[in-house]
């Protein structure tokens, strides 16, 4: 949720906005709600018990999914900082960023439904709404009078875009017609927008009393 909102990026130290991101200490390893699908461990007893990914995730939120669901399974969710990967983030995200983005939104409301209720998917859509309304008058502005008027542009649609999706029927399907607008607006800035960014990362999900562990 707090992602899609990029709030984490204003206060990166935060234990609350940058919750998913450890608040920046990424060097001692810890229990964690949920790890990113870019590269992640996984026990074949945590996927027979949880059950394996939800499929009617597009490309963001299904990792947060499969954490919920493994925590909820009795087992835990680690990461440790014991492994070091390139991770170019927003690479493919960029190959269609108007639908990226507006999947981004889309997978945030799904994952509240399936686990919180419709009421509170109700309260994520208007924050997250709320948030892109904010955002338009900055980007209006970037877009007339800013130095990168082309990429202004392009993220001005992307907030236009995902507000009216916003504003629409809550629909938590892939099946949603609006996931594929008329045109693209490439060039965007990317829900993980860390291009070339390095990630020093090994996530486990394992039982209680045995974090850490790797298997063979």
């Amino acid at each position: 949720m707090l992602s899609a909102t990029y709030l984490y990026k204003l206060l990166p130290r935060s234990a609350i906005l940058n919750r998913e991101r450890l608040a920046g200490r990424l060097d001692r390893p810890a229990p964690v709600d949920t790890v990113s699908g870019c590269f992640l461990l996984v026990r074949a007893e945590a996927i027979k018990r949880a059950g394996p990914f939800d499929e009617q995730y597009l490309m963001y939120a299904e990792e947060t999914d499969f954490c919920f669901r493994v925590w909820h399974a009795g087992l835990e969710v680690h990461y440790a900082p014991i492994a070091e990967i390139v991770h170019f983030g927003g690479a493919s995200a960029k190959l269609a960023a108007r639908r990226n983005f507006l999947e981004h939104r889309r997978s945030v409301i799904r994952f509240f439904v399936l686990h919180r209720g419709r009421a509170v998917a109700e309260c994520a859509r208007i924050l997250l709404l709320l948030f892109l309304v904010l955002r338009l008058p900055y980007w209006s502005l970037q877009a007339l009078v800013g130095r990168d008027r082309i990429p202004a542009r392009a993220q001005l649609g992307n907030d236009l875009a995902g507000a009216a999706y916003l504003l629409g029927p809550l629909s938590p399907s892939r099946d949603d017609s609006r996931m594929n607008p008329p045109s693209e607006a490439r060039g965007t800035e990317a829900p993980e927008a860390s291009v070339h960014s390095r990630a020093r990362s090994r996530y486990v999900a394992s039982p209680p009393g045995r974090s850490g562990e790797c298997p063979a």
